[in-house]
């Protein structure tokens, strides 16, 4: 999915937002009718970057303009994305304990395979590959979060927008890539699980 575009867009909403921040805090009566006036252009140019592919996109820069309109503070527009970093990480953290690795659920799923990696000793290689494989991504989404929670707090909207990109499609593109190095050899033998025994 190609969100460059609307990315970029939602990073000049956001720098537009931070250099109005000053003047609204200095006159507090007007607030929410400045942050209007900063966020509202900046649904236009945001929309006009999107295609029906990144509908998924679209909502999350939707969310963010709306956060940031809301508070009147331009840091909140990357407030949803930080929440959601944190979802994603805590959900494949708890999986692991029980030895649910997610990476290992996602690949079994799209090769069309029972899940018996999971307690045959025979695959034990490919459940560690799987949970490996899945510690990456707890390891990225955490990467996000140490680096983007201080500079939320500290309200640093400029560098939010700039780590923003360096740790979004270029970390998770690399991400993904080191996740096919480590499964790309395990679990093919293994017929899908609606193919006879032989």
């Amino acid at each position: 999915i190609n969100t460059t575009g609307s990315v970029r867009a939602a990073q000049q909403l956001s720098l537009r937002a931070a250099g109005d921040t000053t003047s609204r805090q200095r006159a507090d009566g007007s607030l929410y009718e400045n942050a209007s006036l900063v966020t509202l252009p900046g649904v236009g140019q945001v929309t006009r970057t999107l295609d029906p592919s990144n509908n998924a996109a679209g909502v999350g820069v939707a969310v963010g303009v709306f956060m940031a309109w809301r508070s009147g503070q331009a840091e909140d527009f990357f407030l949803w994305g930080v929440l959601t970093n944190g979802a994603y990480a805590a959900v494949l953290l708890a999986a692991m304990p029980a030895r649910w690795p997610v990476v290992g659920l996602v690949v079994a799923a799209l090769r069309g395979q029972d899940m018996s990696w999971r307690t045959d000793l025979a695959r034990r290689a490919e459940r560690t590959a799987y949970t490996a494989a899945t510690w990456l991504w707890i390891g990225m989404f955490a990467a996000r979060l140490l680096v983007q929670v201080p500079l939320y707090l500290a309200g640093e909207v400029a560098l939010l927008g700039i780590a923003r990109l360096v740790m979004g499609v270029p970390l998770w593109g690399l991400t993904l890539w080191l996740t096919w190095l480590l499964v790309r050899g395990v679990g093919r033998t293994q017929p899908p699980s609606d193919a006879p025994a032989s």
